[in-house]
């Protein structure tokens, strides 16, 4: 394949359907590939077809995405539509889009098993108002419940994980920087170094002991 100059190239480009978005080169290693016409390496090659033409793909690569399907009638439309506003408003699947990762799809979780099984328990006691069968109820009520158990469980372990470790290194060294800002703070207010020293020794005594439990225990508390 013959050199084309960057000029050359760009001329190419240039000519181009606005509608085209990716030409065929070869690239510095003799490979064919696709490129975004508007960002081609250095030394890409734009490959000319027997009419000297470019081969060009237009639109976004893949296919092509299948079309909604419309709604057959108003009724079905309308059920649609209060189906994505319920959808949009719902706290599990707005957490889980928005922050996945977050531990605040456990806690949605919890309430929407806590109201599920609320809501058998109601089943349960009209259809024994009725004098109806509800062992189908009550079993589906247990699995509820320990459902719920279960992910309470899981976002405990999870809160346990995610608390703050007192002896990582990490958090000493954190600790070590606020003493730093801290002494800082209190010499930029004009004591003298020697009662700069006098609040340190105080503060240390006060960091010692039971300081350490008592600030796991407030990190523990709701």
């Amino acid at each position: 394949m013959p050199k084309q100059t960057h000029g050359e190239r760009q001329d190419i480009i240039d000519a181009l359907d606005p509608e085209v978005t990716r030409v065929k080169v070869k690239d510095e290693f003799g490979h064919n590939k696709w490129r975004d016409k508007d960002d081609l390496h250095d030394k890409d090659i734009v490959i000319l077809k027997g009419d000297g033409l470019p081969y060009v793909m237009k639109g976004k690569p893949g296919r092509k995405a299948a079309p909604p399907l419309k709604p057959v009638n108003d009724s079905v439309a309308e059920h649609v539509r209060q189906k994505q506003v319920v959808l949009e408003s719902d706290a599990i699947l707005r957490t889980a889009k928005g922050k996945p990762s977050s531990g605040e799809v456990l806690d949605h979780v919890l309430v929407g098993l806590a109201d599920e099984a609320a809501s058998l328990s109601f089943e349960r006691t009209s259809a024994e108002r009725e004098g109806k069968e509800t062992s189908h109820i009550s079993m589906r009520r247990v699995s509820a419940l320990k459902a719920i158990g279960d992910t309470w469980l899981k976002r405990k372990d999870q809160l346990s994980h995610t608390a703050v470790d007192l002896e990582s290194a990490s958090f000493k060294k954190l600790f070590s920087f606020i003493m730093e800002t801290f002494r800082g703070a209190l010499s930029d207010t004009g004591l003298r170094p020697e009662m700069i020293e006098t609040v340190f020794a105080k503060l240390a005594q006060r960091l010692a002991d039971e300081w350490e439990d008592e600030a796991k225990n407030r990190m523990k508390r709701d």
